[in-house]
């Protein structure tokens, strides 16, 4: 394991945020500050301050590729440690609709591609139908624009690392490769995470760029 390639700037966690949203982030070279240690390998980044630890996967997740990785998210004040399959999970890209227009051009083995989304009319079998319903509901309905499926399939990512005066961040950026007819793939999706300084929370923007 080694010392994260980190980066520092004067900035304040809410101007962070601001640029981030903007996508200008401007960093230079940093080492641990105090309340902080950011140590990374090859698979992952983790992140230790005096109330939290959190761990953000660059490949070969325990579960899911995005967010904070599963089991990794310890608050030290009370010892709770997730138990769940990770924090702030991203998936396709999705828009309200249907799908059953060119619900037999699309296929997506494992993840991979463009798919259709398991909704329960889409479903002829009684068990897929009943699980479509529970995860999915009966309303609001959603088809895939562009895939892979980012937990599921996303390829092995760099993430930057950002330092501030009061925070550390954590920013992963993503292009989709794959698109339903009449949508064009290579929106790119950003997920910034960042940890103030003092606190047992994280913030997270997740952010598409459309083509």
């Amino acid at each position: 394991m080694r010392l994260t390639k980190a980066f520092v700037t004067p900035l304040s966690l809410g101007l962070l945020i601001t640029m981030a949203s903007t996508g200008s982030l401007l960093a230079q070279p940093a080492k641990d500050a105090e309340w902080a240690r950011v140590t990374e390998d090859d698979r992952a980044i983790k992140i230790e301050t005096d109330k939290l630890e959190a761990v953000i996967p660059k490949k070969n997740p325990k579960h899911w590729m995005t967010g904070i990785e599963k089991g990794s998210f310890l608050d030290k004040t009370t010892g709770f440690r997730e138990v769940g399959d990770g924090l702030m999970v991203v998936d396709w890209l999705m828009e309200a609709g249907s799908d059953e227009a060119y619900g037999d051009q699309v296929y997506a083995p494992d993840g991979h591609g463009v798919g259709r989304y398991r909704w329960y009319t889409n479903e002829t079998d009684p068990t897929r139908r009943t699980y479509a319903l529970m995860a999915h509901g009966s309303s609001h309905r959603k088809r895939i624009v562009e895939g892979p499926q980012l937990c599921h399939r996303m390829k092995p990512v760099q993430p930057e690392i950002i330092r501030g005066n009061d925070f550390i961040a954590v920013k992963t950026t993503y292009q989709y490769e794959y698109a339903a007819p009449g949508h064009k793939p290579g929106s790119r999706w950003t997920q910034l995470i960042v940890f103030p300084k003092g606190e047992r929370y994280f913030f997270l923007m997740d952010k598409f760029d459309s083509v």
